[in-house]
């Protein structure tokens, strides 16, 4: 696998103030690279470095093997879509306008533009007809940053960057926009580097996850690798107060990742068992398994996650109580 951002060896220092220490870290093509932490951990001057938005104090930080400085900066940010928490839509401009803006600046025909708008619209399920022609002031905020992810991604950039880009909407729209970027992800397979302080949200976008804390990258793994082998006690409390939180609520994709859910089931037990969407609530599964003895876990590619029964899940539950 090619890597497509690293980090070697990064510090950075505003002034006496030291943000990052020391900082290593890789991040593959491909793949869904979550930073997590607390305010102030150093996630966002992370990412800001990617794009020289920000310069190391020491240290290097190489895109496709090359370091970023030696990168033209135009084409450098040409290659990373950005998408922040305060979308900064340009109010002049249309939608359209909006969404087609790099591409135009890359010489994009004009004849192609609409027809580039309009495609990208209808992929996040907004009319063309309905919102091209209308301005970011008569969006509402989910809308705008759905226009925001579009602008981002209409040149198809093979790295976008995004900076707690939903912490600011409606828990319904957050879902959404959530299953947006996955949905993206799937069609396009570009690197894409979130920031969040939310453990939920990285669970849900994230192949990986990258937790810091003052400055620092404690641990960059899966998910399961995380929950099973934790780098340290911040680590594993960090991860654990997460996942314990309104248990009930939580999907059971969290529940997956706490326990090996697993079982050899015979042909004749697969065929009986019952089926649950991975972003189910866990207390979905409680009803499932008062019909079936297992219940199969369906991921969003409709691949089969596994299968859970009433053991697996008392064992999740007394290691996840409040």
């Amino acid at each position: 696998m090619t890597t497509a951002i690293e980090f070697q060896a990064v510090q950075k220092s505003f002034g006496e103030t030291a943000v990052i220490s020391g900082m290593d870290m890789q991040v593959q093509q491909g793949e869904r690279f979550v930073l997590v932490g607390s305010s102030g951990s150093g996630k966002t001057t992370s990412l800001k470095m990617m794009n020289r938005l920000e310069q190391p104090t020491a240290g290097q930080v190489l895109i496709n093997g090359k370091p970023a400085q030696d990168y033209p900066l135009q084409k450098l940010r040409w290659m990373m879509g950005y998408v922040l928490q305060q979308i900064a839509l340009f109010p002049n401009m249309t939608v359209a306008q909006n969404i087609t803006l790099i591409p135009e600046m890359k010489g994009t025909p004009k004849a192609q533009l609409q027809q580039l708008a309009d495609s990208l619209l209808d992929r996040v399920g907004l009319s063309p007809a309905k919102y091209r022609n209308r301005y970011p002031r008569e969006l509402s905020g989910g809308e705008q940053q759905r226009v925001g992810i579009l602008r981002a991604i209409s040149s198809q950039p093979p790295i976008v960057l995004m900076d707690e880009p939903f912490s600011a909407l409606d828990p319904i729209s957050r879902k959404d926009l959530q299953d947006l970027v996955l949905d993206i992800h799937q069609q396009l397979h570009n690197t894409i580097v979130f920031v969040t302080h939310d453990m939920d949200e990285a669970l849900k976008i994230g192949n990986r996850i990258g937790i810091m804390s003052d400055g620092q990258l404690l641990q960059a793994a899966t998910p399961q690798e995380i929950a099973q082998h934790p780098a340290n006690d911040f680590v594993r409390d960090f991860f654990k107060t997460s996942v314990a939180k309104n248990v009930y609520d939580r999907p059971v994709s969290q529940l997956l990742l706490a326990v090996t859910p697993l079982t050899d089931l015979s042909s004749q037990q697969q065929s009986a068992a019952g089926r649950l969407a991975e972003d189910a609530a866990l207390r979905d599964v409680f009803q499932a398994l008062s019909i079936n003895e297992n219940v199969e876990i369906i991921a969003q590619t409709g691949q089969s996650r596994g299968y859970l029964n009433r053991q697996l899940l008392l064992n999740y539950l007394s290691q996840n109580e409040d």
